[in-house]
Parts: C-alpha cells; sequence; structure tokens
C-alpha cells in the first residue's frame, strides 16, 4: 500500500479474500479512485505489444461498470496483495527497476510462474499520486520509458525488440501524429 493512500472501508479484506479462496491467484489489485472525485484512476492493467502500460477505467466515472473481478496483465503497486510463498518463489521485487514497471515485472513473472493476477474492484482505495516524479514532467517520461525498455529486453529480448517490439512502436509512433 503507498503512502499516498486512503483506503475505503472493508479493502483489505476484499482484497485478500481471492488469494485465500483460490491458490491459483498469485497477486490482488485495488481500484484506485482519483482524490476528491468518483473517477477511476485504475481497474486492471494491460500492457501493449510495445510494453506500453494502459489502466483500464482510466478517467471513466465510477457508474458500476468496473465492477467485476478480472484477470489482468498487471496490478499497480499503490494497492496489491501477494502470497507470501508467491513472493518468496519469484524472489520479491526486482530492485533494479528504481521506479515504474517493478510491479508490472513482479506481475508477469507471477503468470510465467502460473498464478493468476486479479484485479479486486470491491477493495477500494484513493490514490493522490504523489510519490515519484512529476507526473508527465521530464523525469517522469525518462524513468517510465527506461523501466520499460528494461522490462522489454530482461523479458523478450533483443529478437523481440527488433521483429515485435520496433513495428508496433513505429505504429504508435504514427498514431501520436
Amino acid at each position: 500500500l503507498n503512502v499516498d493512500t486512503v483506503v475505503r472501508e472493508g479493502w483489505l479484506r476484499a482484497l485478500v479474500e481471492p488469494l485465500i479462496e483460490d491458490r491459483t491467484v498469485g497477486l490482488t489489485g485495488s481500484k484506485l479512485l482519483f482524490p476528491d472525485s468518483n473517477r477511476i484512476q485504475f481497474a486492471g492493467g494491460v500492457m501493449e505489444p510495445n510494453c506500453l502500460t494502459h489502466h483500464d477505467g482510466y478517467g471513466a466515472t465510477d457508474d458500476g461498470s468496473f465492477d467485476t473481478p478480472k484477470s489482468v496483465d498487471y496490478l499497480t503497486g499503490a494497492s496489491m496483495a501477494i502470497r507470501r510463498d508467491v513472493l518468496d518463489l519469484l524472489g520479491g521485487l526486482d530492485e533494479d527497476f528504481s521506479l515504474y514497471f517493478e510491479d508490472l515485472d513482479l506481475c508477469y513473472r507471477a503468470r510465467q510462474a502460473g498464478f493468476k493476477v486479479r484485479y479486486q474492484p470491491s477493495s477500494v482505495v484513493i490514490h493522490h499520486e504523489t510519490f515519484g516524479t512529476e507526473k508527465f514532467g521530464p523525469d517522469y517520461y525518462y524513468c517510465f520509458h527506461r523501466g520499460r525498455l528494461r522490462f522489454l529486453l530482461k523479458h523478450f529480448g533483443v529478437k523481440y525488440f527488433f521483429q515485435t517490439f520496433l513495428p508496433c512502436e513505429w505504429d504508435w509512433r504514427l498514431r501520436c501524429d
């Protein structure tokens, strides 16, 4: 749980229930809301082939549309639970990720080891996003893309970089223009 969060009643019980009920679930993550609003910050995460990440529901009104538990590519570390045996098996967080992508890396390794990564919407947390770098500033982009490329090379290698990443990255860049 990040220090810049405020939890809603029952968040912890809801967060750990899937871990207790199903031994194939390795990690669970909360629904995150923006402060002073009813807008979603995170309702599960998706990773694209170029290792860009997207938060499901980002900016949407919390109207119940994102209230179904589901398996996801990754969870944000702002509010996450992991079974101790899974954490031990994975060897913990990779400390070479200084900011950004350490949570994606952990979730990816858990999925590779055969565990489910579950978004748990009944666990609700307000996240202020005050830790790390200034959102969308130069340091943010540097750290984000450094982490993204480190993740890519760690898990997919140079062949993937040339055959999959670069074409996807080029397509993404063209869509940004």
